[in-house]
């Protein structure tokens, strides 16, 4: 390795420890630029690059970890997960198609092959992939849980049969996989109507994952406070006023999970002049250079910069996911908490936020596997505390960004579509289209956790699921009227 080789190694280096993301992604360029042999590092420095939004930085370096080494198996798994993890499912199976059958990780191999098939709408390729997985490594909870997620398991026998066969073995798996295991054992009584078993195995899987991964209350209180502090309309306006390019490409699609912010997400998908969509989730770098979420850390970062090097970055991002032709969907379902940056940095995007009726949210959230883990949902109480705050988050940001913020509410959408769509579409500038009425047909990745929801026609079958378990959600109920909730049962 050359003495200028090993400098950029060793700035990279520093750069990360100071998290200083400008020079690591400079230097990591030039190092790509040297094609420096740092193999192994190569595989170690996409994951940064991954966490820093950087993409095809990424995939660059771990395209040079798996060239370095030609037909090694588990590199290739390595390089069809960093392709799968930023946006290139079908380039992440080609990948996999010319790997070597044997490896180092045949069950991974067969997972990541049924998730990206699931993703992309290939029900049958899915299952068969995951069903191969589960074969391979039957103690995952992991899989079962994702092999729930293929369709009702209410007439499918040989799903459901799997399932329940496995539940002997799993009560010896470790915490995370037999709380997964849980959530698919309950997601199997919920779809043949047997509540009581559906809630006592989600209930149980739930109090797993919340013994090991607990709900900081006050660190959420703090962080919804921070994130309203001081900001005014006019203060954004201000802020806005002093970009310098132009920022309507986004469109912002927040509000709760499962409040049916990824239905809206596919609705305007299905729209020609909108070209993709996801959970982009990467505007904590935008925040992360800032120094935080509120008026004061704003104002005293733009003393120092333009606000229009954050709507570059911004755009940047954006364009590292989807390309940088057409419009996109951002669903960030966490923007409340920052929502003043964006609002500001951005001052050209529609803002929609997704409302739904708090007990079936409630409900869904505390039945739903979120990959990411979202703490708040593990319990009632902290089900209660956080969706209060959201509520409350939404009624403050209201009276702050006025008409730029729409409220669609998702029993309204999806009780009269063709009433509904067309003055979310003229909110954000787009005209009514055939396709968006028939969102299902449009062929497309979708990573979140309602992919076989949005792949049926808009209908009304989730209103009401909550009150279903309203004996059950008693907790929630009474902790969210405590905190001044109002809510029908």
């Amino acid at each position: 390795m050359s003495a200028s080789v090993q400098q950029l190694a060793a700035a990279v280096s520093q750069a990360l420890q100071r998290g200083d993301r400008d020079t690591f992604v400079r230097s990591v360029k030039s190092l790509l630029a040297a094609r420096a042999p740092l193999t192994s590092g190569w595989k170690s420095l996409s994951q940064p690059l991954l966490h820093f939004g950087e993409f095809e930085l990424a995939r660059s370096a771990i395209d040079l970890f798996a060239a370095a080494q030609p037909g090694n198996a588990t590199a290739a798994y390595d390089r069809a997960l960093v392709y799968a993890q930023t946006g290139k499912p079908r380039e992440a199976l080609a990948v996999l198609d010319r790997t070597p059958s044997v490896g180092t990780h045949p069950a991974a191999t067969a997972y990541l092959r049924g998730t990206i098939a699931l993703n992309l709408g290939d029900a049958s390729a899915a299952r068969a992939a995951l069903i191969d997985a589960h074969r391979l490594q039957p103690g995952s909870g992991q899989i079962l849980q994702t092999i729930s997620m293929l369709g009702s398991l209410d007439d499918d026998e040989p799903l459901a049969t799997l399932i329940l066969d496995a539940e002997v073995s799993m009560r010896s798996a470790n915490a995370e996989d037999r709380a997964a295991y849980l959530y698919a054992l309950g997601k199997l009584w919920d779809d043949r109507g047997n509540t009581a078993r559906a809630y006592a195995s989600i209930a149980a899987g739930a109090a797993l994952v919340a013994s090991v991964r607990r709900y900081d209350v006050e660190g959420d209180r703090q962080h919804a406070k921070a994130a309203v502090s001081e900001w005014t309309g006019d203060r954004i306006d201000a802020i806005a006023g002093r970009v310098r390019m132009p920022t309507d490409r986004a469109i912002i699609v927040t509000g709760l999970p499962r409040s049916g912010s990824t239905l809206v997400e596919q609705i305007l998908v299905s729209h020609s002049a909108v070209v993709d969509g996801d959970e982009v989730a990467r505007f904590g770098v935008v925040v992360d250079a800032i120094g935080g979420t509120s008026y004061r850390h704003m104002a005293d970062w733009t003393l120092r910069h333009n606000p229009t090097d954050a709507s570059r970055t911004y755009l940047h991002l954006l364009a590292q996911r989807f390309g940088r032709m057409g419009r996109v969907v951002d669903k960030t379902l966490d923007a409340s908490r920052y929502l003043g940056l964006l609002a500001s940095i951005a001052p050209q995007a529609p803002l929609l936020w997704m409302r739904r009726d708090p007990l079936d949210v409630a409900w869904s959230c505390f039945s739903t596997w979120f990959l990411t883990g979202l703490p708040w949902s593990w319990s009632q109480q902290a089900l209660a505390e956080h969706i209060r705050l959201e509520e409350e988050l939404l009624e403050r940001w209201q009276d702050i960004l006025g008409d730029r913020l729409m409220v669609v509410d998702y029993e309204a959408l999806v009780a009269d579509k063709h009433a509904r769509i067309p003055p979310l579409l003229a909110h954000v500038g787009l005209d009514v289209e055939p396709d968006v009425f028939s969102p299902e047909r449009t062929e497309r990745l979708v990573t979140t956790a309602s992919l076989t929801q949005v792949r049926a026609p808009i209908n009304n079958r989730a209103i009401g699921r909550g009150r279903r378990y309203a004996d059950h959600l008693r907790p929630f109920v009474d902790s969210y009227r405590v905190l001044g909730g109002s809510i029908d049962e």
